[in-house]
Order: structure tokens, then C-alpha cells, then sequence
């Protein structure tokens, strides 16, 4: 186990760990787009911009960008699909 007191520490042992997992990066974006929430009445509010949304860095919300490699360690934090095998061994 690894324990972090920063964020930064972690993301950067993070990128070495995929680093020397052989293969090819697969990346996900947490956003791709913003919308106005339902029932807005002035369609022209300004709204965040996904620029914006990717700057944010806090504890409390996903990273804009997830690496991942075929056979790269991973931890689910909950269980996905049992029968596909992601779960979290709970």
C-alpha cells in the first residue's frame, strides 16, 4: 500500500507505475461537454467551460484524464459488473 499526504505525489507515481507497463495508453475524459441544466430559462446564461472543468484538481472529484494499459493495476471502488469480474472483492 502507498499512502500519499498530497495528490500530486500520487498522480505522479502514478504515471511512473503506467509508465513501465508495457502496451498501449488508453485514455478517458471525465467530460467531453457542457450543458445548461434542464429547465433553464435564459438558454444564454453563461455557462463553465469544459477548459475550466479540466483545471480543477481537488480529492473530492475524478481526474479530467484517466491513463489506463492493458494489465496495469487498478483498484475499483465499487463493484461494476460481477460477471465481468470488475468488482472490488467486497
Amino acid at each position: 500500500a502507498i499512502l500519499c499526504p498530497y495528490n500530486a505525489t500520487i498522480n505522479s507515481i502514478n504515471v511512473t507505475i503506467i509508465s513501465l507497463v508495457l502496451g498501449q495508453e488508453f485514455r478517458y475524459l471525465s467530460i467531453k461537454k457542457v450543458e445548461n441544466p434542464p429547465n433553464t430559462k435564459d438558454l444564454n446564461a453563461p455557462i463553465l467551460s469544459p477548459n475550466f472543468l479540466f483545471s480543477l484538481d481537488f480529492a473530492s472529484i475524478l481526474p479530467t484524464i484517466l491513463t489506463l494499459k492493458v494489465r496495469a493495476p487498478i483498484l475499483l471502488l465499487r463493484n461494476l459488473d460481477l460477471s465481468s469480474r470488475l468488482y472490488n472483492g467486497t
